[in-house]
């Protein structure tokens, strides 16, 4: 597990978070120009800055949708489909947000609604009492605790699993979250603490195990 997503899942209190990339002003305005001139080229038909756009952000995006559905193609599918719905919706795009912020959020409600459609995990979310121990006994010990920790995020309730991903993982702030799901910046802070309490409690026993070996 790496030390920073440890700390702040295990060892920190709930407003600890994951070291991000601070943005000047100056560079903030260098980004927005930056987003507006892509638009602009994308809007005349321009097809490589769609390109540039699409691999700007195609491996953030899959690695946030793969955590969100636990499933490498329909990770795949949904990147995919939210580049298409970003090409078709593009001249809507106001600027309110950053462009990023916008395409991460048709991004989520593409994850949100295969996630809708899937039938619920065969594993109980209370999963860490009654299996955890025998996963581990069981011959699995080689296992580390990045690979738990994965896992545990992947049996969060889906909105406690959203923000976290969001927030601890992929370093986005609390605003830019409650402007990708439409919540508010209490809610989605509300969120991050409980999904940050039942990791504790549901990591604690595999770290005692795991430190035991």
């Amino acid at each position: 597990m790496e030390p920073e997503l440890r700390h702040s899942v295990i060892g920190a209190g709930p407003s600890a978070s994951v070291p991000r990339k601070e943005t000047s002003g100056v560079q903030g305005r260098r980004t927005l120009e930056t987003e507006q001139e892509i638009i602009r080229r994308c809007l005349a038909g321009d097809m490589s800055a769609f390109r540039l756009l699409y691999e700007t952000h195609k491996n953030v995006m899959y690695n946030v949708a793969l955590r969100m559905l636990r499933n490498e193609q329909d990770a795949e599918d949904s990147v995919q489909e939210a580049f298409v719905q970003t090409f078709r919706s593009l001249a809507r795009f106001r600027g309110e947000s950053r462009l990023s912020t916008w395409i991460y959020k048709i991004l989520m409600n593409t994850c949100l609604t295969r996630l809708r459609r899937a039938k619920p995990s065969a594993e109980s979310l209370d999963g860490i009492e009654n299996g955890g121990r025998n996963r581990l006994s069981a011959g699995n010990r080689d296992g580390t605790a990045k690979m738990i920790l994965e896992q545990e995020i992947g049996n969060l309730p889906v909105g406690f699993r959203t923000v976290f991903v969001l927030h601890e993982v992929e370093g986005f702030s609390h605003d830019e979250i409650a402007k990708m799901l439409d919540i508010t910046e209490g809610t989605s802070k509300s969120q991050l603490f409980k999904a940050k309490r039942v990791l504790q409690k549901r990591l604690r026993p595999f770290m005692e195990i795991l430190e035991a070996y």
